[in-house]
């Protein structure tokens, strides 16, 4: 029978190892079919009481906006988290985002050059993972004539 001080070591290693919701294994994402009805969504409108807000930021002479990334649909109460994965030349590094009452639609927000193409790895409550690819389409909302357009630094 071990000790209570080893037993106490080993509830705060697995705390410790597991405080982000999600299990701590190797990431690999399984091909399964994505649920039809799960999409992802991206905004770079910032509403602000009646005003609609584009942020940017100048960096290295380019313009970045900061995007909102989302998940919607009818299977959202099953997933438990997800992993937003963007190309390596973007310069933007993955985001881990899991599902809490505070976060239902596993929103996150980046900060992007133009429109991409990125992967969501999305993990059910059950385990399973399926990848969804989709791409930015921020831009489009920038021929509006409501959208502010400020400069953040």
């Amino acid at each position: 029978m071990r000790s209570l001080g080893d037993r106490l070591d080993t509830i705060k290693h697995r705390l410790n190892t597991t405080r982000s919701g999600l299990r701590r294994l190797p990431f690999r994402p399984v091909e399964t079919p994505c649920p039809r009805r799960l999409q992802i969504f991206d905004s770079a409108q910032y509403v602000n009481g009646r005003e609609s807000l584009v942020l940017f930021r100048k960096w290295k002479r380019k313009s970045l906006y900061r995007v909102r990334i989302w998940l919607e649909g009818e299977d959202l109460t099953i997933v438990s988290g997800v992993r937003y994965c963007f190309p390596p030349k973007s310069k933007v590094e993955s985001q881990h985002v899991v599902r809490r009452a505070t976060n239902a639609r596993c929103s996150t927000f980046v900060w992007v050059e133009g429109p991409l193409a990125m992967e969501a790895e999305v993990e059910l409550k059950d385990g399973t993972i399926f990848t969804a690819t989709h791409s930015l389409r921020f831009n489009r909302e920038f021929d509006s004539s409501v959208l502010q357009f400020v400069c953040v630094e």
